[in-house]
């Protein structure tokens, strides 16, 4: 989904399963459930997701007046993880993102990852048993990460590489095999 008259639109109560790149043969080839790019601003709420390349992938997010909205969906075995956001290049993108009320478990990778946006809010999600972290976020401007369960993962439960304004609160993270929450690459100022 991308720019266009399509770019509001509602995707709920989808099963989404098994999706791959024409004629690909490598494993590195598998496509998301539900793919967003650019400006494209969709509400994805209550779908099942598993065994696709990611069970959303979000590439090239450009700037918009509205965030995008991932809510109630039950995300899991899916290859390059279960939320992979990218946002687009710039000092003045402004590109924000909620992600609530869903279960993202068992991922080949990262639970959730966000790179290079503006805003991130991840609340009331249950995040488990990802072979990498449960939650990793780089180059973040603003984060907001409260009220999860956060448990089991492969490596940290919350990941934070250069995330100069974050709020981390009320969050139950247990029995990841290293760190609760990891904090990497921080300068004070």
């Amino acid at each position: 989904m991308s720019n266009g008259n399509n770019s509001a639109a509602e995707i709920t109560g989808n099963e989404i399963f098994f999706n791959r790149f024409p004629r690909s043969g490598s494993k590195d080839m598998v496509a998301p459930g539900i793919g967003v790019r650019e400006k494209a601003r969709p509400v994805i709420y209550n779908n099942l997701l598993y065994r696709n390349g990611a069970g959303i992938g979000v590439l090239n997010m450009d700037s918009n007046a509205e965030p995008l909205k991932i809510s109630g969906n039950k995300i899991f075995e899916n290859y390059m993880g279960g939320i992979n956001i990218r946002g687009g290049d710039g000092p003045t993108i402004d590109n924000r993102v909620s992600v609530e009320f869903n279960e993202i478990f068992r991922n080949m990778a990262v639970g959730i990852r966000s790179i290079k946006l503006s805003e991130v809010v991840i609340r009331f999600n249950e995040i488990y048993e990802n072979r990498k972290a449960g939650i990793s976020l780089w180059d973040v401007k603003k984060a907001k990460v409260e009220h999860n369960e956060i448990h089991g993962n492969f490596t940290s439960g919350i990941r934070l590489l250069d995330v100069p304004d974050v709020y981390v609160r009320k969050n139950h993270i247990y029995g990841n095999i290293t760190t609760g929450i990891d904090f990497i690459n921080w300068k004070l100022n």
